[in-house]
């Protein structure tokens, strides 16, 4: 469902110094995460995320692990945690490879 329109986002430099495949520490979302996590789930429906922290590892491309706050989207419905992760291509593609929402114990 990607747009052509859309403008491809770019490897941050922080992420490129990164050694190949090391994943990063959790951190807060930078704007480039933020425009990552946009991108990849944009057209989503039926469950309002929110980005908390994110982590990232250098492959072919960036891979993103975000630690979000989810919300189905019904009324009083609970929040929940939910791992996001999404795959951004060396094209500037972001796209959502696993979402998993952990039940409690």
């Amino acid at each position: 469902m990607k747009n052509s329109e859309e403008t491809a986002i770019s490897i941050p430099e922080h992420i490129k110094a990164l050694m190949l495949g090391g994943w990063t520490e959790y951190r807060s979302l930078s704007e480039e995460d933020q425009k990552v996590f946009d991108k990849a789930l944009n057209g989503l429906v039926g469950v309002q995320y929110t980005p908390i922290a994110v982590a990232t590892q250098v492959v072919n491309g960036v891979n993103y692990s975000f630690f979000c706050n989810a919300q189905i989207v019904i009324p009083n419905s609970p929040n929940q945690a939910a791992m996001i992760s999404v795959h951004l291509s060396t094209k500037g593609d972001a796209d959502i490879s696993n979402i998993t929402m952990p039940l409690p114990r």
